[in-house]
């Protein structure tokens, strides 16, 4: 007996120490920068043992003591790793396309911050080296053979070759054109394999549908392509930050122009054909003299960046820009000499009407004005997308539009309405020329008669991405010859813009180019070398694999594959199968000798995320494919069969490698997470504490002592704030919770869906008692009065709704807003409304009547935020590109002052009781928390700390403690009265919904995964805060 007790004993503790070893593993990453956190992560991720506290339950008994510090106590285990996972190292902000792992599974290497990256020893979790040389985002990396060597692409535009004995960097060489996208290395280490990311301009004739000449030298996409009015130059400006003046009877480029200010959306010619004018980032515009290369630059006139441009006829320039704005210019002063009202979205297009005296602009809507009145004439419809180019025919009658869907769009500007038109397929772009119509699209150029729609001439050409199209005139003398002064066939020379991809071999001891492998005419995103070195596959957006013979770079094989996505491949060690994602979630093995499918790998059938990355084994026998909802499977190849699914990720993986002996499998992912799986354990997925998707918001009943969590799987839970264990689920909703709001008294509870409609439930039992419909799109935003009678709603589209609680009827549709709303409040009374919106208004309602009283044009942007003080008197607005919060007086309805601060945007305003305003801010790279004095209208302190975007905000502890979670995954607990971080606890995936009760006495963090994570902060600075609080009370 004695023996068997102590033999169970001991079995016991052998499975408490594995439970234990698999959670220290788990969180090792955290734990070993931060060891403090070593109770917190065993209590996140182990459930309490059964039976008395001799192993298990006395480590768990002893972790959640008190440890002499603030810190964040997990009230119940909210972490479940899947049992094949092994390891989570942290990757860097925007390294979820980027993993490498030595063959022999030694090194993985992968982004430690954006330009950074780190390499660890997969089995232990240890980092072993620190790679520092890049300047910009890393996108990819590959090991050789041996694994003693690296090498990196990133956006620096550099290949870079590491020592991953030393961690130094032996190499740097800049290729011209260099994409970031996909790397490859021979096995043997001597060459990489890289792609190349040509944006020639073609000038094509189209009636003899060939391409005459090549215009070469863009390195990332053109934006636009003006012709001179005699036809013999163009100008074309492009995302690589310049502008190209092109001889047309050559090819060649006459003068390049780079300015790093330059936004390259569009450029215009002035009527004398002399000068280009181009738009910059800070709202001026650059005037370049194409005879000289002087370039003279106007003051700001826009408050952002610009997007087109066009001259008139007298030499007058018009600009549309990102902050919606109109303007017409004085060249000669650089001064702006009127102001058109306002699109309500960033204006996209702009054509002038023969003769000089209207333009055509366009957002979605499209718009005729007056240039001598500055008044709009009409509006002539609108475009389901954004408009993307405009034309207009010689005798000003008729325009012409696309937008971003491919419709075209038929404009009659005489009688300032649609206009009848022929039904012509989607184009990217048009021009009108005679009474022709050019219709642009991917890979085709299409003439059309105007009046039928008659194709009366079409080229075809893969490398054609139909997004900018310019016609030459054909009466000069330089559009009736060809390159070198040959007689020209075509009667109408188009210049379209084009890609070129090549692969490249490159030399890792010179850097020279051994082999230059063209064909590809989209993005290469995949490559991958056979073991002997003498096959390379290559996959791209184009929808094509291609089979190279190296080292000579000859090739032996293209694959049209329409069903393929392009999105990565991986090669048998023999090089005879290649394994590539398909479009529909799965993935075909290719027998690259016949040319034919040797096995399809299928999924659930109604599973619809797609694969984005692939490895497979050395014999080919076995694959690991990485999906956009997280998951990574393993598959038998020759049956086809799924061994197993893993999750882990809790968002799209987007990298993947495999050990050579397959016992390990390494991922990157959108989570900004690496993380190891021992595929030699059992797979399995484990469900989060929690939902089973991104939670979109929390809400907190503290009377009750409960929490309401919403999410994208349509549901809401109900938890008890004490225990942290979940008491109900509330279902109803047809599509996912966007917005969640408990009364203020605790009784009920609101929920705003994508299915467009709000919900009202009874609490704590959770019975519904209405069903509020009158949105026609997802509710987003969510308000209630002070008495619980009233509530307000926003969603996508341009309609705020009061509703009548008791009734669950709507009192009135508020109309005004000329796009999405984005945030919406109302006073503690009920008494007023306010609303804010991407058409950058501030708006204020009488909730009574439904009167607007007050329209603020209060941001250069999207108002992305807007609170309203405790009294009822103040309002408080942010937005995106606005170093500010702006005060509103409710009571006079007039502006107040501004409160500028070191930073770029405002993403989100709390307020507390206090009079403490809490404000998430965003400075590029830089996320941190800001708190403003609302008596004074002045900053206190700024608090940095987190690395990523910071998800929400929330107050508590009388508005001393302030909790905030991040992308970054953390949580983090503030004193706001000392400006300093408490206590932080890390967890596996980003964060972006927070809740804090009132004293601060628990929070909730969910995000990503769908994991609900119920606290205690505990320890000194929490406890002196609460003790304070409740001497008060």
């Amino acid at each position: 007996m004695g023996i068997t007790a102590i033999g169970g004993h001991n079995r016991r503790w052998s499975a408490d120490l594995a439970l234990i070893g698999a959670a220290i593993n788990a969180s090792a990453h955290i734990v070993a920068g931060e060891p403090g956190q070593l109770a917190a992560q065993l209590l996140l991720r182990l459930e309490a043992a059964e039976g008395p506290p001799a192993g298990l339950g006395a480590l768990l008994q002893a972790a959640a003591r008190d440890r002499g510090r603030p810190w964040l106590k997990p009230l119940r285990a909210s972490l479940r790793p899947s049992p094949s996972l092994s390891r989570t190292l942290p990757a860097g902000n925007g390294g979820g396309e980027c993993v490498a792992l030595a063959p022999d599974g030694s090194k993985v290497v992968a982004p430690l911050a954006r330009d950074t990256l780190g390499v660890w020893n997969p089995r232990t979790g240890e980092r072993l080296l620190r790679l520092t040389g890049h300047t910009d985002l890393v996108r990819a990396a590959a090991v050789t053979a041996d694994g003693t060597r690296a090498v990196s692409v990133a956006e620096d535009h550099t290949l870079r070759m590491w020592n991953l004995r030393t961690g130094s960097l032996e190499r740097t060489w800049e290729p011209p054109f260099l994409s970031a996208l996909t790397v490859a290395v021979t096995p043997e280490g001597h060459h990489a394999v890289v792609a190349r990311e040509h944006h020639p301009i073609a000038l094509v004739d189209v009636f003899g549908s060939r391409r005459v000449a090549t215009l070469a030298g863009h390195a990332r996409l053109i934006r636009a392509i003006v012709v001179t009015p005699d036809g013999r130059h163009a100008v074309s400006v492009g995302w690589d930050a310049t502008a190209r003046l092109w001889d047309l009877s050559t090819g060649h480029q006459v003068r390049e122009l780079h300015l790093a200010d330059l936004v390259g959306e569009s450029t215009a010619l002035s009527p004398d054909g002399r000068t280009a004018a181009l738009g910059l980032h800070d709202g001026s515009i650059a005037l370049w003299d194409l005879g000289s290369g002087a370039v003279t630059t106007t003051r700001p006139g826009h408050t952002s960046l610009i997007r087109c441009l066009a001259f008139t006829a007298d030499g007058r320039l018009l600009s549309g820009g990102r902050d919606r704005l109109l303007l017409v210019w004085d060249v000669g002063t650089g001064e702006v000499t009127m102001h058109l009202a306002a699109h309500d979205e960033e204006v996209g297009a702009i054509a002038v009407v023969p003769g000089g005296g209207f333009v055509v602009t366009a957002d979605r809507e499209v718009k005729m004005w007056s240039l001598d009145t500055g008044e709009l004439r009409a509006t002539l419809g609108r475009h389901d997308n954004s408009v993307t180019s405009v034309a207009v025919t010689a005798d000003g009658r008729l325009a012409v539009s696309t937008d971003g869907g491919g419709a075209v769009g038929f404009w009659d500007l005489v009688g300032g309405r649609t206009a009848p038109g022929p039904d012509i397929p989607p184009a990217r772009a048009v021009a009108v020329v005679d009474n022709r119509l050019v219709a642009v699209d991917d890979e085709q150029i299409r003439v059309h008669d105007l009046d039928t729609g008659e194709v009366l001439a079409r080229s075809d050409d893969p490398a054609i991405t139909g997004g900018v199209v310019a016609v030459v005139p054909t009466a000069s003398p330089a559009a009736s010859r060809g390159p070198g002064g040959s007689p020209a066939v075509a009667s109408l020379p188009i210049l379209v813009t084009c890609e070129d991809h090549p692969v490249e071999l490159r030399n890792l001891d010179t850097g020279a180019r051994t082999s230059s492998l063209p064909g590809h005419t989209r993005y290469v995103r995949g490559l991958a070398v056979s073991a002997d070195g003498r096959r390379l596959v290559s996959v791209s957006w184009d929808r094509t694999l291609r089979l190279w013979e190296l080292p000579e770079g000859r090739p032996a094989m293209t694959l049209h594959l329409p069903d393929m996505s392009g999105q990565d491949v991986a090669l048998s060690a023999d090089g005879l199968l290649a394994l590539v994602p398909d479009i529909y979630g799965g993935a075909y093995v290719w027998d690259l000798e016949r040319g034919a499918v040797r096995s399809r790998l299928h999924v659930d059938a109604d599973l619809t995320d797609r694969v984005n990355a692939v490895a497979l084994s050395p014999e080919g026998d076995v694959a690991v494919t990485g999906s956009q909802d997280g998951t990574v499977r393993v598959w038998d190849v020759p049956s086809g069969e799924c061994r197993n699914v893993s999750t882990g990720h809790s968002n799209g993986v987007g990298a993947l490698a495999l050990s050579r002996n397959t016992s390990l499998a390494v991922s990157a992912g959108i989570d900004r997470t690496v993380r190891v799986w021992a595929l030699d354990r059992p797979g399995g997925t484990s469900p989060p504490v929690g939902h089973t998707r991104f939670v979109r918001g929390l809400a907190g009943v503290p009377d009750k002592g409960l929490l309401v969590s919403a999410s994208d799987d349509n549901e809401m839970h109900v938890w008890d704030t004490r225990t942290g264990h979940r008491l109900r689920t509330l279902t109803g909703h047809d599509n996912g919770v966007w917005a969640v709001l408990a009364s203020p008294m605790g009784d009920k509870l609101l929920s705003g869906s994508a299915d467009h409609t709000l919900r009202l439930w009874e609490l704590p039992g959770g019975r519904l008692l209405h069903v509020l419909e009158g949105h026609g799109e997802k509710v987003c935003a969510l308000a209630m009065s002070a008495d619980g009678t009233l509530a307000v709603s926003g969603a996508y589209e341009e309609t705020v709704i009061v509703w009548d609680l008791r009734t669950g009827r709507p009192r009135h549709l508020l109309h005004g807003h000329r796009s999405l709303v984005s945030d919406v409040a109302i006073t503690p009374d009920g008494r007023l409304v306010v609303s804010a919106g991407m058409d950058r208004t501030v708006r204020v309602w009488d909730a009574r009547s439904g009167e607007a009283l007050a329209v603020w044009e209060a941001h250069p942007d999207v108002v992305e935020t807007v609170a309203i003080s405790p009294d009822g008197g103040t309002l408080l607005s942010g937005g995106i590109g606005d170093d500010r919060v702006r005060f509103w007086d409710l009571r006079t309805l007039e502006p107040g002052p501004s409160a500028f601060g070191p930073f770029s945007s405002v993403d989100r305003v709390v307020v507390g009781r206090d009079g403490t305003a809490l404000c998430v801010v965003d400075d590029t790279w830089q996320r941190s928390l800001s708190v403003l004095d609302l008596r004074r209208a002045r900053w206190r302190r700024h608090l940095t700390g987190h690395a990523d975007v910071v998800g929400d905000i929330a107050l508590g502890g009388d508005d001393r403690l302030a909790a905030s979670v991040s992308l970054d995954h953390t949580v983090r607990l503030w004193d706001l009265h000392d400006g300093v971080e408490l206590a932080r606890l890390t967890v596996d995936t980003g964060l972006v919904a927070v809740a804090m009760a009132p004293d601060g006495s628990w929070l909730a963090a969910g995000g990503e995964s769908g994991a609900v994570h119920l606290l205690q902060p505990v320890g000194p600075g929490v406890h002196g805060v609460r003790r304070r609080l409740e001497e008060r009370g």
